[in-house]
């Protein structure tokens, strides 16, 4: 009988957390905590995680990376520009294969406008390997 892994990744600009059991390992930009009995690691960039032995399921959010701001159109600020719009995200459940190692991307915010009445970049996308992406917002 398998054991299913009761997980959250939080993936955006600012980092993913993926709560898990306490064989579950994480490298690259990732910091651990316990939260609950569970394990959470936060990803602040790209990194890896590990599933434990055994857990054949996690439970995911994953958020992409906002988009930039457009640019101002003078050089006193006069009226501003609109702001990028928020990543995408995703929730629910996946399959991992116990063991296996997925990379972890967290999308970047999209680059401000500059100048004129330009329109910011888009944010980057986030995700955890091949098993979920979450598109960035529009700039």
């Amino acid at each position: 009988m398998s054991r299913m892994l009761r997980s959250l990744a939080l993936l955006a600009a600012t980092g993913l957390a993926v709560p898990t059991l306490a064989n579950a390992q994480c490298s690259g930009a990732c910091t651990t905590s316990s939260v609950g009995g569970e394990v959470v690691h936060v990803f602040t960039g790209n990194g890896q995680f590990t599933a434990p032995a055994g857990v054949t399921s996690i439970d995911y959010l994953v958020v992409g990376g906002g988009g930039g701001g457009g640019g101002v159109a003078s050089t006193n600020n006069a009226g501003g520009a609109g702001g990028g719009g928020a990543g995408g995200f995703r929730t629910g459940a996946t399959a991992v294969t116990p063991l296996a190692n997925y990379a972890v991307t967290v999308g970047a915010g999209g680059t401000p406008g500059v100048g004129g009445s330009t329109q910011g970049g888009n944010g980057g996308p986030s995700s955890i390997g091949a098993l979920i992406t979450s598109n960035g917002g529009g700039g």
